[in-house]
């Protein structure tokens, strides 16, 4: 299989089985279990400590070994982290399972992206690909949760989180053999100075580019804010009495396909206006949509106006995905680029760790809307930091030699 195809196909199923799985659990959650929002809260931290831990050596490990081993090493650890979410009901042991799923997505983080820009040859044709497959996912989510919604009220929604997660096995197992990597050469110097050499250059690009810096800090920043927003939406409308009125099964899955649609829509009507600095600007305007719909959805007593924004300020959250790997790959070096591309995800991460404790607190102490409001404020600092941030760039830089290549 041509190596845009099966990058497309991998995203593509990723994304439905993890929103398709990630419906049913969620309820489990909620619903069933009745999580507070501090546990939910810190479940997300679990994940992003996860991130934080793995994302650097995973990275330049796939920069030194393989591209392609730690995609399908990724793939298989995320499908193993959600089939075990569909059998344990201990809060602690989902401290357990995200934490894996965590560590799973920064083999993927990065190396999938490094992987198909070495196989097709450039960063330059590799930018529309990636915002076609962000904007292709959103389909892909929209089928996953029909899928498993209709699933879920046939069976248990135990059974459907399994199915999932076994899928993602088959999956992973058929990868390792239809995957393909002639564009990359493993590093021939020692292994650990190789993995020294990727890690040093790696971050000292990251923190002297202007552009990757503010991208970095405006991520540490947002990050804090998004996972009050990923972690405590379906809490939000439990409160305002989800299950006690409707069907949560059939509503959340409205949100969620909602959320998808509108993400489709964004980058299908502006996918070839997004490029160059245009990527900042859109990313920036996002963020700051989302801080006021946050503001707002914290104090909204009305269970629907509460449900259509959330809708909203999510598809305006998974737009920002694709942006975050076009921003990263115009700007990484050849050399480096699955380094370049941890670093920027461990920022993340870094700051979801953070909100997760902080917001956590916070709606422990006083209110889960108090959190939400601290969640918008930080939402409009991170628009501002990217902004500030602007790059000024047409191509991939070349690799991490000569003052040539320094970083602006």
């Amino acid at each position: 299989m041509a190596p845009e195809r099966l990058f497309l196909a991998n995203g593509l199923l990723r994304k439905a089985l993890t929103a398709g799985g990630w419906l049913p659990l969620s309820l489990i959650l909620v619903v069933d279990l009745n999580f507070s929002p501090l546990q939910l809260l810190l479940m997300g931290t679990a994940i992003e400590l996860g991130v934080l831990l793995g994302e650097v050596p995973t990275g330049v490990m796939a920069d030194v070994f393989s591209r392609k081993w730690s995609v399908v090493l990724g793939g298989a650890s995320i499908s193993s982290a959600q089939l075990a979410s569909g059998i344990v009901d201990q809060w602690e042991l989902y401290l357990v399972t995200q934490f894996v799923w965590g560590i799973g997505w920064t083999f993927i983080s990065g190396a999938e992206i490094a992987w198909v820009t070495d196989e097709t040859g450039s960063a330059a044709d590799v930018e529309p690909l990636l915002l076609r497959r962000g904007r292709l996912n959103f389909v892909a989510i929209m089928a996953g949760l029909l899928v498993f919604a209709v699933a879920s009220q046939v069976v248990d929604r135990r059974t459907v989180v399994i199915a999932a997660g076994t899928l993602g096995l088959t999956w992973a197992a058929g990868l390792a053999v239809v995957m393909a990597e002639t564009g990359f050469t493993p590093s021939r110097e020692q292994h650990w100075q190789s993995f020294r050499t990727k890690l040093v250059l790696g971050a000292t690009f990251t923190w002297h580019h202007r552009s990757l810096r503010a991208l970095g800090i405006g991520l540490l920043v947002g990050g804090m804010a998004a996972e009050a927003m990923d972690r405590l939406d379906s809490r939000r409308l439990e409160d305002l009495g989800l299950s006690a009125d409707t069907n949560p099964t059939l509503v959340l899955a409205m949100v969620m396909m909602g959320q998808a649609a509108l993400g489709w829509f964004l980058l299908w009507r502006f996918e070839s206006r997004v490029v160059g600095r245009r990527v900042v600007d859109s990313f920036a305007a996002a963020l700051l949509v989302v801080g006021f719909l946050a503001i707002m959805l914290a104090h909204t007593p009305i269970l629907i106006v509460a449900a259509i924004g959330i809708m909203v300020q999510g598809g305006l959250l998974d737009v920002t995905e694709p942006l975050i790997g076009t921003w990263t790959n115009a700007l990484a070096p050849s050399d480096a680029r699955a380094t370049v591309h941890s670093f920027i995800g461990q920022t993340l991460a870094l700051g979801e760790i953070a909100g997760g404790v902080l917001l956590g607190t916070v709606a422990a102490i006083f209110t889960l809307p108090t959190a939400w409001t601290v969640a918008g404020g930080l939402f409009v600092l991170a628009a501002g930091v990217m902004w500030s941030g602007r790059p000024h760039w047409s191509a991939s830089p070349g690799p991490l030699t000569g003052r040539q290549n320094r970083p602006s």
